[in-house]
């Protein structure tokens, strides 16, 4: 799945070409994955399908899997990536109102802003050595202290739009 994430972006300027039953795969490995590799390659794909598929029912959707995700996940690792996602899917505010007030992502993260803040932070300092010897593990921690800071700037861009 890490290639065809980075295929999907490079490769394919749409992914509407992906038939209905690979996206509700993708969907399930996200939910469901054996492990937490699968389900990040699938939130992945996901991310880059809901950045350019904008009609606001597909794209509801995939942010219900996102917003799931987040909040159902015991992986710090795949709730990032779940949260990392949808800052790219809706960076842009077209989808403002048709999606995000409906699937109440605001308040989702709003909530989920202080438990994963410590939840980072215990990782970090559990991973810190390992993060020095892997490059696995410091892309995660990388990945990670970006979340934790871009967290409350979406959260504040968004309200500033009236969210």
């Amino acid at each position: 799945f890490q290639v065809f994430a980075a295929r999907c972006e490079s490769a394919f300027p749409s992914l509407l070409a992906l038939p209905p039953h690979a996206q509700q795969a993708l969907a399930l490995w996200a939910k469901e994955g054996a492990s937490d590799s699968l389900r990040v390659s699938a939130l992945c794909a996901l991310k880059h399908l809901g950045k350019v598929v904008r009609d606001p029912e597909t794209n509801g959707a995939i942010g219900n899997v996102l917003v799931t995700a987040t909040q159902s996940s015991s992986s710090i690792i795949v709730a990032a990536e779940a949260v990392n996602a949808m800052f790219d899917v809706y960076a842009e505010d077209d989808l403002n109102q048709s999606v995000l007030v409906p699937l109440r992502l605001l308040d989702c993260l709003v909530a989920f802003q202080d438990p994963f803040r410590n939840g980072a932070v215990q990782w970090l300092k559990e991973h810190k050595e390992a993060a020095r010897h892997s490059p696995e593990i410091r892309s995660q921690a990388a990945m990670l202290r970006e979340v934790k800071a871009n967290l409350p700037r979406f959260i504040a861009y968004k309200r500033s739009m009236g969210m």
